[in-house]
């Protein structure tokens, strides 16, 4: 059997913890995994490309969707031709036109869902989370937090809900530390969404500078520099750009230790990959990330969201490097049973696509 996972997105070289995931099954899946998607010149393989219409202002989801609406035939023709028997959809907005095709539906949702600030995104979530209610086969959530479907939903979908984590490429390996007596370098990789507030990341780069100077060299790995404040640009807050997977693992081992600041996060793959390099972390008190995290090698918890309890655990963290006190095989070691490999063939044998 095959699988075709629908996106709005092309998922390869892309940022986003969505894209990672589609990009890491349809490698691993191999000619058993298609992609219905946007029309992105140079993709051609495995993929039935759509040409989406760039409305301003409109959505992406729902100019996606209404293409999916006007090419129904095209879609069913695709399927049945490459004989796919699973559909995988990404978002619970999909459920609007899952009914559409024939197969075992499968629905992603990644991390907890949207923010409480984001109030027009979080009720279509909720609305369209009823309708997924009703054609779901099975339900996967990334991340150990289903907080993103409403609880009566999760209680009558309790028997088809499954909860599966990030994973590392091989690329990601532990190295020993660069050398602490110049600098210690920190890094934040992903996107500059609300959702991971970034004003919280500025003004610890920025505290951090304006204490330590060139001492301390905080990094930037990802697509979004031109959010990054002119003050701190280039000064407190250097950014390197968005890197493949293997220049980010190079990228990585050049530094000591990653820092996130999210409000929500389900399982986000930078952590994994950043413990898979052996380099510890200070993470934000997230519910999910506490439940993973709390008791491994090299992560640190920020009591609160303000800047001086994540500088306090980043200097506590500093210490421990500077003491001899972190190993990066160690730290390396709790996250070796989520290697892509191991954890991607388990989904895809779930999907039932061997």
């Amino acid at each position: 059997m095959s699988i075709a996972f629908f996106h709005q997105n092309e998922v390869i070289g892309a940022q986003g913890g969505i894209q990672r995931y589609i990009a890491t099954l349809m490698d691993q899946g191999g000619k058993k995994c298609f992609l219905v998607t946007e029309d992105v010149p140079g993709r051609n393989d495995q993929r039935l490309r759509l040409h989406l219409p760039v409305i301003r202002g409109i959505p992406k989801w729902i100019r996606f969707t209404w293409t999916i609406w006007n090419n129904v035939s095209e879609i069913r023709s695709f399927l049945r031709q490459n004989e796919i028997s699973v559909l995988e959809f990404s978002r619970p907005e999909y459920a609007i036109f899952a009914f559409l095709f024939p197969g075992k539906k499968v629905f992603t949702f990644h991390g907890t869902g949207p923010i409480n600030t984001e109030l027009a995104q979080k009720a279509v979530t909720f609305v369209f989370s009823w309708l997924v209610l009703f054609q779901a086969d099975s339900v996967q959530i990334v991340g150990p937090d289903a907080r993103a479907l409403p609880w009566i939903a999760q209680k009558l979908l309790k028997k088809k809900i499954s909860f599966i984590d990030a994973w590392f490429d091989d690329c990601f390996s532990p190295s020993p530390f660069p050398d602490t007596a110049e600098r210690i370098r920190v890094f934040y990789a992903g996107r500059l969404h609300p959702q991971k507030n970034p004003e919280l990341l500025f003004a610890i780069a920025g505290e951090l500078h304006k204490k330590y100077g060139e001492m301390i060299e905080f990094n930037y790995f990802g697509a979004d520099g031109s959010c990054i404040p002119p003050e701190l640009y280039g000064k407190a807050l250097i950014d390197r750009g968005l890197q493949t997977a293997p220049d980010l693992a190079k990228a990585i081992a050049q530094c000591h230790f990653g820092v996130l600041t999210s409000f929500y996060e389900g399982s986000p793959f930078i952590v994994v990959e950043g413990l898979a390099c052996g380099r510890g972390y200070v993470l934000p008190p997230v519910l999910g990330l506490l439940r993973t995290y709390s008791s491994h090698r090299g992560v640190f918890f920020s009591k609160e969201y303000t800047v001086s309890s994540f500088i306090e655990k980043i200097e506590t963290l500093i210490r421990q490097i500077r003491e001899n006190g972190l190993d990066p095989m160690t730290v390396a070691q709790g996250v070796k049973y989520r290697s892509k490999a191991e954890v991607a063939q388990s989904i895809i044998s779930k999907l039932g696509i061997e």
